[in-house]
């Protein structure tokens, strides 16, 4: 079953670009946080650390209210 998540790739990974994942020397390139390098833009995806389908004790767990705060993701070659 679909729990809402698919297709959140691309809109979390523009989130991630406004949290401060882009360089303005790399127009066209992300930092990839598992590589510590910059990657084209297209090869890069945002991935969740706390997984969407556990949305509901986010913010007892993490002390936040948005599944989809910048601070809980990673951005990621695809």
């Amino acid at each position: 079953s679909n729990d809402g998540s698919r297709g959140l790739g691309d809109v979390y990974k523009r989130q991630m670009q406004e949290y401060g994942c882009e360089d303005q020397e790399h127009p066209d390139e992300l930092l990839c946080m598992g590589l510590g390098e910059f990657i084209p833009k297209q090869l890069v995806c945002g991935a969740h650390l706390f997984k969407y389908s556990w949305r509901n004790n986010v913010d007892r767990v993490l002390g936040f209210t948005n599944i989809h705060d910048p601070a809980n993701g990673l951005l990621l070659i695809k």
